[in-house]
């Protein structure tokens, strides 16, 4: 799966920036859901075939799904952080420097003070980028917020961590119970709370329900995957669905399609059909060593192009929004998530699963 994985990747870069050559990627939040589907068939795999001990099992998976997501991520964070302060210094605003959003709207208060009720918004906004999963915005989302993640694409990681803490109450499940779990689920959130606005729609709590729904669907592509592996397939069932998934992905657009609404905005054939080809794709890919590279890239390169984006803004001469700006992005993103791939990401792998065997 880490063709498509990559292929995604790119995916949310472009939406990011500018279609190259005119030809339009898969949307953003389409190939973020996609994502999520994958997510749910991974920590299924992890959880049903790694941690499966049950002493200290849920403590050491979830510490080994920090040590995944947070490093890379804290030291983006950094990087734009310190790519803004030096900006910020040099008294040039720009759409890109949170500080001088975040200072200005403080700093719009009588006599320059700071009252004390602004004090839980600011905290809760530091939080919120350091942590992702510690903020008020489950259930209260301030009007004084001058930007809701300083990584805007970190929204996906939010969810994905607090599926990852349900996740072992869930994947473990047999699929009848899982089904029943689904279909309640489904009932309540697309039925209920969704129609008749039991929740605010810009509330954390609401969005990750919606997210579940591609969650659910990674899940059951689990349960199908432990079901085939033990039946003989023919060879060109994989690679039918491995080109076409690929080829789907790449001429996405190109495509008619019917959009559902469900919460969020996505195409919900294209989310169905990656669910029933995961597991089809899952034992394909494990015999492509490139199938694997081109997967580790990928969240990398989820994580740091943002910063390339805004570092791109901000030199002269750089063309902007246009196929060069979107190859240059491409480029330096690649070229940033190999090496933390080479130098970095393979020791904490390695550390991780040293975690596991020592379980």
């Amino acid at each position: 799966m880490g063709t498509l994985r990559f292929l995604l990747a790119l995916s949310v870069v472009i939406f990011h920036t500018t279609s190259p050559f005119g030809f339009p990627a898969l949307n953003g939040f389409v190939a973020v859901n996609a994502f999520f589907i994958l997510s749910g068939f991974y920590m299924s795999l992890i959880l049903n075939e790694k941690y499966i001990k049950k002493s200290g099992s849920y403590l050491l998976y979830i510490t080994n799904r920090i040590l995944r997501i947070y490093p890379l991520y804290l030291v983006t964070l950094f990087a734009i952080f310190l790519f803004s302060l030096i900006k910020f210094s040099a008294g040039v605003p720009g759409p890109e420097n949170f500080y001088y959003r975040f200072f200005l709207f403080f700093s719009h208060t009588p006599n320059n003070v700071i009252p004390l009720n602004i004090l839980p918004d600011f905290f809760n906004y530091i939080f919120r980028n350091i942590t992702l999963i510690f903020t008020t915005d489950y259930f209260f989302v301030t009007s004084k917020n001058p930007s809701v993640l300083i990584l805007p694409q970190a929204w996906s990681l939010q969810r994905e961590m607090l599926f990852y803490i349900i996740a072992p109450l869930l994947v473990r499940r047999n699929f009848k119970v899982l089904l029943t779990i689904f279909v309640a689920y489904f009932l309540i959130f697309f039925f209920w709370i969704d129609p008749h606005n039991i929740l605010p729609k810009n509330l954390l709590i609401y969005n990750f329900l919606g997210s579940m729904l591609f969650f659910f669907l990674g899940m059951f592509g689990y349960k199908a995957y432990v079901f085939l592996k033990k039946k003989t397939i023919p060879a060109f069932i994989f690679y039918l669905s491995f080109l076409g998934v690929i080829a789907y992905t790449i001429f996405y657009t190109f495509i008619p399609h019917l959009q559902l609404q469900m919460g969020i905005n996505t195409d919900i054939y294209y989310c169905l059909i990656i669910a029933i080809s995961v597991p089809f794709l899952f034992m394909f890919g494990q015999k492509l060593p490139i199938d694997k590279f081109l997967g580790d890239l990928s969240f990398p390169i989820f994580v740091t192009h943002v910063f390339f984006i805004k570092l791109l803004d901000n030199i002269p001469g750089v063309p902007q929004n246009n196929v060069i700006f979107t190859i240059l992005t491409i480029g330096l993103s690649l070229i940033a998530s190999w090496i933390f791939v080479k130098f970095v990401d393979r020791r904490i792998n390695n550390f991780r699963q040293s975690r596991v065997k020592k379980n």
